[in-house]
């Protein structure tokens, strides 16, 4: 990359609570927007930053809580090339995400196991990843790097594909993503795992905790509410 301009940088603290998450979006989105960030890309960040600041409040343990997080946006650009970056800083126990193996794809049900698909989101989203432990914080520093010779219809990270795009459309059917903004979706959707399940195998078991959303393509499913059994097929 050539010489950068100066970077445009701009910082927030916020509470390890999960519901910072509406006030954190909002203010990538306006200062992202005024910086004239695609709407793509704007999307693949705000999916990294969910993701960190949901995990750091999940998975950081007590000490998460002890300082706010800190939150820092930049950009820089040459004549060629555009940097954009997001550093997130917590408190919580120590955990590098760049050391950690991709998760393997399941292609069965049985195959599968719950959690670990937010990682592989960053990393198919995020240029690259960074992570260093200092005076007892987390820095997690997640970088979107694009050129500018190549058109925003090919670019890495800024790029809605035909086929994606028609795949979302043919999910407007399911009431859970009425109102989900497409691009946000499409950057879930390009890592979610295709299960084929064996008849009879069931899904969710009462008792048994779940973090995964399951959407029938085709087949029949059933759902069993006390003494009712719903049916329903696709």
């Amino acid at each position: 990359m050539q010489t950068l301009f100066p970077i445009r940088m701009v910082e927030l603290e916020v509470p390890a609570q999960l519901s910072v998450l509406r006030q954190v979006s909002a203010w990538l989105k306006l200062h992202a927007t005024e910086w004239r960030v695609s709407e793509t890309l704007i999307a693949h960040i705000d999916l990294c930053l969910n993701e960190v600041v949901a995990n750091c409040v999940a998975h950081g343990g007590p000490a998460v809580t002890d300082r706010p997080l800190t939150l820092q946006l930049s950009m820089a650009s040459s004549h060629d090339q555009t940097l954009v970056t997001l550093s997130i800083a917590d408190s919580g126990r120590a955990f590098d995400p760049t050391s950690v193996a991709p998760k393997a794809r399941a292609v069965s049900l049985s195959d599968a196991t719950p959690g670990g698909l937010g990682l592989v989101m960053m990393r198919d989203s995020a240029s690259r990843l960074a992570y260093r432990h200092s005076s007892s914080r987390n820095h997690i520093d997640i970088l979107f790097q694009f050129d500018h010779a190549r058109s925003s219809s090919t670019a890495r990270l800024a790029l809605r594909d035909v086929s994606a795009e028609r795949r979302l459309k043919n999910l407007s059917w399911v009431p859970l993503f009425k109102d989900a903004p497409l691009l946000a979706l499409e950057a879930v959707l390009q890592t979610c795992e295709l299960l084929e399940v064996p008849a009879n195998m069931p899904l969710l078991i009462p008792g048994q905790s779940n973090r995964n959303v399951y959407i029938a393509l085709s087949g029949t499913v059933v759902a069993h509410l006390g003494y009712l059994a719903v049916c329903m097929r696709r």
